[in-house]
């Protein structure tokens, strides 16, 4: 009797719990609901992506609707969602989509159903609640941008876009740019940093001892306005990431320089 007690106990609870926090979200009114989702949101959003977190960031409030190809969530297709769509600087910094980050919450309950990333990656917390995947180990989402212009690294705004890390990295390719290609240098030129595994060693009949390690791919682009080049970047440089050893200069006319 204690044993199914217990049991009974345990299934009941949660249901009280979502019944108790649904009524408290239909007590809210729009403002109070808005509040709600901003502060939840950024949690979530420094709990699974914090290097797409901006303290400032302008966010909006839009409304939509639950899609998925998912069969186990087709019964929730059509019910309303509430989004709270965080925005950035496109000056400053630029992504796959229009935000940083985006999350969506049932607009009947209040509970949020997942979170998306300015890379077009994210987490859903449908069929799993959001508590529930917080407790329980879980990756975090890589930092993927697009590009930023080079100039912002020089300014003070770019601090919180920017950090230590990334600006050591820029100033280094820089120092590089300017010593084996000064005529690819454009301080107005928009940079990326991507992580890639090396698989290559470009000898025959040989496994590398560095196929597996990770580089950093850091590319400038150059202005089409200006003419066409044989390479997408007037100037691609190739870092270890353990050790920050550039090992790797390719310019826009298909020059190299190994090291």
């Amino acid at each position: 009797m204690k044993t199914t007690l217990s049991i009974f106990i345990a299934l009941f609870l949660p249901l009280c719990t979502l019944t108790a926090q649904e009524k408290e979200w239909k007590q809210m009114n729009d403002k109070e609901k808005q509040t709600y989702m901003v502060k939840l949101s950024r949690e979530i959003i420094q709990e699974f992506g914090p290097d797409y977190y901006r303290a400032d960031a302008p966010y909006v409030f839009e409304s939509d609707v639950f899609s998925t190809g998912v069969e186990s969530q087709k019964k929730y297709e059509g019910r309303k969602l509430l989004v709270v769509k965080f925005q950035y600087d496109d000056t400053l910094e630029l992504f796959n989509s229009d935000y940083l980050a985006k999350v969506s919450f049932w607009a009947d309950s209040g509970e949020p159903t997942g979170v998306m990333f300015g890379c077009d990656m994210g987490y859903t917390f449908v069929g799993k609640s959001y508590e529930e995947c917080k407790a329980e180990q879980h990756s975090v989402m890589p930092f993927y941008r697009v590009s930023v212009p080079l100039k912002t690294v020089q300014t003070g705004k770019a601090d919180a876009i920017v950090n230590a890390k990334e600006r050591q990295i820029v100033d280094r390719c820089v120092e590089l740019i300017k010593k084996y290609g000064p005529d690819y240098y454009n301080p107005d030129a928009n940079y990326n940093i991507e992580t890639v595994i090396y698989r290559l060693d470009g000898k025959r009949d040989c496994v590398s001892q560095n196929n597996g390690r990770e580089y950093y791919l850091i590319t400038f682009d150059y202005d089409l306005n200006k003419g066409l080049m044989k390479n997408y970047f007037s100037s691609a440089i190739r870092m270890w990431k353990d050790t920050g050893e550039v090992w790797n200069i390719e310019f826009g006319n298909g020059e190299k320089f190994d090291f």
